[in-house]
Protein backbone atom coordinates (compact mmCIF):
# COMPACT_ATOMS: atom_id res chain seq x y z
CA UNK A 1 0.00 0.00 0.00
CA UNK A 2 1.94 3.24 -1.22
CA UNK A 3 2.60 5.82 1.76
CA UNK A 4 0.90 9.40 1.38
CA UNK A 5 1.51 12.74 2.98
CA UNK A 6 -0.45 13.07 5.85
CA UNK A 7 -1.78 16.07 5.19
CA UNK A 8 -5.46 17.35 6.40
CA UNK A 9 -8.16 17.14 4.03
CA UNK A 10 -10.14 20.04 2.56
CA UNK A 11 -13.66 19.11 5.01
CA UNK A 12 -11.53 19.22 7.58
CA UNK A 13 -10.94 22.80 7.82
CA UNK A 14 -14.05 23.35 6.36
CA UNK A 15 -15.95 21.92 9.24
CA UNK A 16 -13.71 23.67 11.89
CA UNK A 17 -15.00 27.15 9.91
CA UNK A 18 -18.63 26.07 10.08
CA UNK A 19 -18.02 25.53 13.96
CA UNK A 20 -15.94 28.75 14.56
CA UNK A 21 -18.41 30.77 12.50
CA UNK A 22 -21.53 29.24 14.73
CA UNK A 23 -22.97 27.43 11.68
CA UNK A 24 -22.91 24.38 13.04
CA UNK A 25 -26.09 24.19 15.27
CA UNK A 26 -27.54 21.67 13.72
CA UNK A 27 -24.96 19.48 11.75
CA UNK A 28 -21.04 19.84 11.69
CA UNK A 29 -21.81 19.65 7.69
CA UNK A 30 -23.25 23.46 7.98
CA UNK A 31 -26.62 24.88 8.34
CA UNK A 32 -25.54 27.42 5.56
CA UNK A 33 -22.07 26.85 4.95
CA UNK A 34 -22.75 23.36 3.42
CA UNK A 35 -20.94 21.78 0.60
CA UNK A 36 -23.52 21.53 -1.92
CA UNK A 37 -23.94 25.98 -1.49
CA UNK A 38 -23.22 27.39 -4.89
CA UNK A 39 -21.05 30.04 -2.88
CA UNK A 40 -19.12 27.93 -0.55
CA UNK A 41 -16.52 26.73 -3.33
CA UNK A 42 -16.01 29.99 -4.01
CA UNK A 43 -15.40 31.63 0.04
CA UNK A 44 -12.95 28.74 0.42
CA UNK A 45 -10.40 29.60 -2.30
CA UNK A 46 -11.02 33.30 -1.38
CA UNK A 47 -9.73 32.31 1.60
CA UNK A 48 -7.37 29.40 0.02
CA UNK A 49 -5.88 32.25 -1.89
CA UNK A 50 -5.26 34.44 0.94
CA UNK A 51 -3.57 32.08 3.17
CA UNK A 52 -1.17 31.52 0.06
CA UNK A 53 -0.49 35.07 -0.35
CA UNK A 54 0.63 35.66 3.64
CA UNK A 55 2.55 32.01 4.18
CA UNK A 56 4.16 32.99 0.58
CA UNK A 57 4.93 36.76 1.92
CA UNK A 58 7.03 34.59 5.06
CA UNK A 59 8.70 32.47 2.93
CA UNK A 60 7.10 29.47 4.17
CA UNK A 61 8.93 26.41 2.35
CA UNK A 62 5.83 25.00 0.61
CA UNK A 63 5.64 27.90 -1.72
CA UNK A 64 9.29 28.23 -2.22
CA UNK A 65 9.77 27.05 -5.65
CA UNK A 66 13.49 27.22 -7.81
CA UNK A 67 13.85 27.24 -11.07
CA UNK A 68 16.90 28.05 -13.63
CA UNK A 69 15.98 30.04 -16.48
CA UNK A 70 18.83 29.56 -19.38
CA UNK A 71 20.64 31.85 -21.71
CA UNK A 72 18.45 34.92 -20.97
CA UNK A 73 19.03 37.38 -24.08
CA UNK A 74 22.02 40.02 -23.74
CA UNK A 75 20.93 43.51 -23.76
CA UNK A 76 20.38 45.43 -27.17
CA UNK A 77 20.80 49.08 -25.47
CA UNK A 78 23.94 50.22 -24.41
CA UNK A 79 22.92 53.28 -22.85
CA UNK A 80 23.41 53.49 -19.28
CA UNK A 81 19.53 54.32 -18.58
CA UNK A 82 17.69 51.46 -20.26
CA UNK A 83 16.87 48.30 -18.23
CA UNK A 84 15.66 44.92 -19.21
CA UNK A 85 13.02 42.66 -18.18
CA UNK A 86 11.26 39.33 -17.50
CA UNK A 87 7.62 39.22 -16.94
CA UNK A 88 5.27 37.20 -17.54
CA UNK A 89 4.61 37.77 -21.42
CA UNK A 90 8.11 37.43 -22.54
CA UNK A 91 11.65 39.03 -22.19
CA UNK A 92 12.31 42.80 -22.97
CA UNK A 93 16.00 43.34 -24.05
CA UNK A 94 16.53 46.94 -24.21
CA UNK A 95 14.90 47.57 -27.50
CA UNK A 96 12.70 44.52 -28.32
CA UNK A 97 10.16 42.10 -26.44
CA UNK A 98 10.88 38.35 -27.10
CA UNK A 99 8.08 35.96 -26.49
CA UNK A 100 10.97 33.87 -24.65
CA UNK A 101 11.95 33.66 -21.90
CA UNK A 102 8.73 34.31 -19.44
CA UNK A 103 7.95 34.35 -15.48
CA UNK A 104 6.82 30.17 -14.46
CA UNK A 105 2.76 30.34 -14.30
CA UNK A 106 2.37 29.79 -10.67
CA UNK A 107 5.38 32.39 -9.72
CA UNK A 108 3.65 34.77 -7.31
CA UNK A 109 6.91 36.83 -6.88
CA UNK A 110 10.47 36.37 -6.59
CA UNK A 111 12.40 35.98 -2.99
CA UNK A 112 16.05 36.13 -4.72
CA UNK A 113 18.11 36.05 -7.74
CA UNK A 114 21.78 34.65 -8.88
CA UNK A 115 23.06 34.43 -12.18
CA UNK A 116 26.20 33.26 -14.52
CA UNK A 117 27.06 33.46 -17.90
CA UNK A 118 25.49 30.87 -20.08
CA UNK A 119 28.57 29.34 -21.58
CA UNK A 120 30.70 26.69 -19.07
CA UNK A 121 27.84 25.84 -16.22
CA UNK A 122 30.14 27.99 -13.59
CA UNK A 123 28.89 29.32 -10.19
CA UNK A 124 26.01 31.22 -9.96
CA UNK A 125 26.80 34.32 -7.99
CA UNK A 126 24.29 36.32 -5.69
CA UNK A 127 22.55 39.25 -7.49
CA UNK A 128 21.47 42.36 -5.57
CA UNK A 129 18.07 43.53 -4.62
CA UNK A 130 17.25 47.41 -5.37
CA UNK A 131 14.66 48.36 -2.79
CA UNK A 132 14.53 52.04 -4.14
CA UNK A 133 15.45 51.94 -8.08
CA UNK A 134 18.48 50.45 -9.34
CA UNK A 135 20.76 52.99 -10.66
CA UNK A 136 22.25 53.95 -14.23
CA UNK A 137 25.12 51.52 -14.74
CA UNK A 138 27.53 50.80 -17.83
CA UNK A 139 26.52 47.22 -19.60
CA UNK A 140 28.91 44.51 -18.14
CA UNK A 141 29.03 40.55 -18.43
CA UNK A 142 26.48 39.79 -15.48
CA UNK A 143 23.42 42.16 -14.62
CA UNK A 144 24.71 41.97 -10.51
CA UNK A 145 21.38 43.62 -9.47
CA UNK A 146 17.41 43.06 -9.94
CA UNK A 147 14.41 45.29 -8.82
CA UNK A 148 10.67 43.93 -8.87
CA UNK A 149 8.09 45.94 -10.01
CA UNK A 150 5.04 46.18 -12.28
CA UNK A 151 5.20 42.67 -12.36
CA UNK A 152 8.51 42.42 -13.80
CA UNK A 153 11.80 41.14 -12.56
CA UNK A 154 14.11 44.39 -13.97
CA UNK A 155 17.76 44.44 -14.81
CA UNK A 156 20.29 46.42 -15.83
CA UNK A 157 21.17 44.17 -19.12
CA UNK A 158 24.28 41.64 -19.48
CA UNK A 159 26.69 42.03 -22.61
CA UNK A 160 25.94 38.07 -22.82
CA UNK A 161 23.67 35.94 -22.33
CA UNK A 162 23.47 34.42 -18.69
CA UNK A 163 21.37 31.96 -16.85
CA UNK A 164 18.99 33.15 -13.89
CA UNK A 165 18.51 30.83 -10.68
CA UNK A 166 15.32 32.28 -9.29
CA UNK A 167 13.95 31.59 -6.26
CA UNK A 168 10.26 32.72 -5.75
CA UNK A 169 7.07 32.18 -4.30
CA UNK A 170 4.44 30.28 -6.05
CA UNK A 171 0.91 29.87 -5.75
CA UNK A 172 -0.95 26.17 -5.41
CA UNK A 173 -4.17 25.40 -7.07
CA UNK A 174 -7.33 26.46 -6.23
CA UNK A 175 -9.84 23.74 -5.06
CA UNK A 176 -12.26 22.06 -7.30
CA UNK A 177 -15.65 21.76 -6.98
CA UNK A 178 -18.00 19.11 -5.07
CA UNK A 179 -19.30 17.47 -7.99
CA UNK A 180 -15.76 17.25 -9.84
CA UNK A 181 -13.63 15.56 -6.64
CA UNK A 182 -15.67 15.14 -2.88
CA UNK A 183 -13.88 18.14 -0.60
CA UNK A 184 -13.54 14.98 2.25
CA UNK A 185 -10.72 13.72 -1.60
CA UNK A 186 -9.28 17.18 -1.69
CA UNK A 187 -5.66 17.26 0.57
CA UNK A 188 -4.78 21.15 1.89
CA UNK A 189 -0.88 20.37 0.29
CA UNK A 190 0.59 22.68 3.15
CA UNK A 191 1.07 20.82 6.51
CA UNK A 192 -0.90 21.23 9.70
CA UNK A 193 -2.34 24.27 7.56
CA UNK A 194 -6.46 23.28 8.16
CA UNK A 195 -6.93 25.68 11.18
CA UNK A 196 -5.47 29.02 9.48
CA UNK A 197 -7.22 28.28 6.75
CA UNK A 198 -10.82 27.60 8.57
CA UNK A 199 -10.16 30.62 10.44
CA UNK A 200 -9.67 32.78 7.34
CA UNK A 201 -12.93 30.67 5.32
CA UNK A 202 -14.51 31.50 8.82
CA UNK A 203 -14.08 35.01 7.89
CA UNK A 204 -14.77 35.10 4.40
CA UNK A 205 -17.78 33.87 5.53
CA UNK A 206 -18.76 36.31 8.06
CA UNK A 207 -17.68 39.09 5.75
CA UNK A 208 -20.47 38.47 3.49
CA UNK A 209 -23.20 38.02 6.35
CA UNK A 210 -21.82 41.21 7.86
CA UNK A 211 -20.82 40.13 11.07
CA UNK A 212 -18.99 41.96 13.26
CA UNK A 213 -16.70 39.36 14.21
CA UNK A 214 -14.79 38.97 10.99
CA UNK A 215 -11.82 41.25 11.30
CA UNK A 216 -11.26 38.73 14.55
CA UNK A 217 -11.56 35.94 12.67
CA UNK A 218 -9.09 37.00 9.98
CA UNK A 219 -6.84 38.06 12.67
CA UNK A 220 -6.98 34.58 13.85
CA UNK A 221 -6.08 33.29 10.17
CA UNK A 222 -3.29 35.37 10.53
CA UNK A 223 -1.89 34.87 13.98
CA UNK A 224 -2.31 30.86 13.47
CA UNK A 225 -0.12 31.28 9.88
CA UNK A 226 3.11 32.47 12.03
CA UNK A 227 3.36 28.96 13.31
CA UNK A 228 2.09 26.45 10.34
CA UNK A 229 5.37 24.87 10.86
CA UNK A 230 5.08 25.62 14.71
CA UNK A 231 8.59 27.61 14.91
CA UNK A 232 8.86 31.38 14.06
CA UNK A 233 8.66 31.75 10.60
CA UNK A 234 9.99 35.51 10.60
CA UNK A 235 13.87 34.78 11.71
CA UNK A 236 15.75 35.38 9.41
CA UNK A 237 16.30 33.02 6.43
CA UNK A 238 19.77 32.52 6.22
CA UNK A 239 22.16 29.17 5.86
CA UNK A 240 23.41 30.31 9.40
CA UNK A 241 23.01 32.78 12.18
CA UNK A 242 24.10 36.16 11.52
CA UNK A 243 26.74 35.31 13.50
CA UNK A 244 28.05 32.47 12.06
CA UNK A 245 27.90 33.83 8.55
CA UNK A 246 31.33 36.01 9.79
CA UNK A 247 33.24 32.41 10.23
CA UNK A 248 32.42 31.80 6.36
CA UNK A 249 35.33 32.07 3.72
CA UNK A 250 32.49 33.49 1.53
CA UNK A 251 28.82 32.93 1.20
CA UNK A 252 28.89 29.61 0.00
CA UNK A 253 31.94 28.14 1.60
CA UNK A 254 32.12 27.02 5.22
CA UNK A 255 35.34 27.60 7.48
CA UNK A 256 37.47 24.44 7.93
CA UNK A 257 40.07 22.92 10.17
CA UNK A 258 40.03 22.71 14.01
CA UNK A 259 39.08 25.46 16.56
CA UNK A 260 41.37 27.46 18.02
CA UNK A 261 41.67 29.89 20.46
CA UNK A 262 40.06 32.60 18.22
CA UNK A 263 37.35 30.16 17.03
CA UNK A 264 37.33 27.79 13.95
CA UNK A 265 40.47 28.51 11.58
CA UNK A 266 39.90 29.46 8.02
CA UNK A 267 40.33 27.53 4.86
CA UNK A 268 43.91 28.59 3.22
Amino acid sequence: MPVTAPYDVLETAVNFARTRANDAIQVVGGDTLTDTAVFTLTIINAAWRRIQAILGNYGIPSLDRRVTIPSVPLVTSADYGSQTYLSWTGFFDGTTLQSSPVLPQDFICPLGLAERASAGGTTFYPMDKCLKGMPTVVKGALNRMWEWRQDAIYMPGATVATDILLRYAGFLADFVAPGTTAFSAQNIPIMRAASPLAWMVAAEFCKARGDVDAAYLEQKAVDECDFVFNRDIRDERSISKPAERGKLVDPTTPTLGPAGPRGPQKAG
